[in-house]
Parts: structure tokens; sequence; C-alpha cells
């Protein structure tokens, strides 16, 4: 600011220009305009300081804010991911109880099929005895040829069956 040029009131220019004044007189009002231009310089560096304290106060309420601000979106974020992982938890029961369900499921059905197939090689082997006597029997030709067509049918469907 001291580089500038300060323009002084009209009233302090009148009083400089009105003339008939003595040296001493002249002295004295050099001294008070000069004791009223350091006040102004020092006024407006006053002035000139407080705005800057304002604008950095101002700046440190505005990163105030920009905290409060991340603070709640971070609070709206962990808000929204509690939920996802309350939801997600609660699929996970459900998907665990399905599974349990299925396991059991497929547990009796894997009982009841190891029981048939058992069943089925109990039969087949029944089969194959019968087969083997009635190779072995005094029966008529056509006779075995008619108990081994049937004999052939019923392990067609046991194998089937099997399947």
């Amino acid at each position: 600011m001291p580089d500038q040029k300060l323009k002084l009131s009209d009233e302090l220019l009148s009083r400089v220009s009105a003339g008939g004044r003595s040296a001493s007189s002249d002295a004295q009002q050099i001294e008070a305009l000069k004791t009223e231009r350091a006040s102004i310089e020092a006024g407006a560096k006053t002035e000139v300081a407080r705005l800057q304290v304002a604008k950095e106060a101002i700046e440190a309420f505005k990163a105030g804010f920009e905290v409060i601000k991340s603070h709640n979106q971070l609070k709206s974020t962990i808000a929204e991911w509690q939920g996802r992982v309350t939801q997600a938890e609660i699929e996970v029961k459900k998907a665990e109880v399905s599974l349990q369900t299925a396991r059991e499921n497929n547990h009796i059905l894997a009982e009841e099929l190891v029981q048939s197939r058992d069943l089925m090689d109990r039969i087949l082997e029944l089969f194959d005895f019968t087969m083997a006597e009635l190779k072995n029997s005094d029966c008529s030709k056509d006779e075995k040829t008619k108990l081994r067509r049937e004999l052939l049918e019923i392990a067609d469907r046991l194998v089937k069956f099997k399947k």
C-alpha cells in the first residue's frame, strides 16, 4: 500500500492551499498531514490483515464443513453396507437351510436307491440261479423256451428298473 498514492480529503487540501500562513504553521500542517497519512496507511494495513484473517477463517469453516459432509457421507455409506451385509447374511442362512433340506432329502433318496439296488441284485441272482436250474431241468424243450422267454422279459424289466 505504501506505493499507492493516497487521496487526501478535500478539507485537508483546502487547509494546505489556504495562503498566508507562516513557515512554522506550514511545518505543523505538513507534520499533521504526514501523521494523518501514516494513520491512514496503518489503518489500511490493519484492514488488509483483518481481511486476510477473515479469508483464512472462511477457508477454515469451508474445510470444517467439508469434513462434516464427508463424515455424513461415510455414515450413510456405512449404514448402506451394513444393510447389504445383513441382507447377505439372511440370504446365506436361507441357502444353508435349503442346502440342509436338500442334503436330508438326498440322503433319504440315496438310502432308498441303495436298498433298491440291493434288492435288484438279489432278484438278478435269483434269476441267474433260475436260468441255471432251467438248463438242468427235465422239462420239454417248448416249456424251457417259454420259461426262458418269460425269464428274459422279466430280466429286461428288472434291468430297466435298476437304471
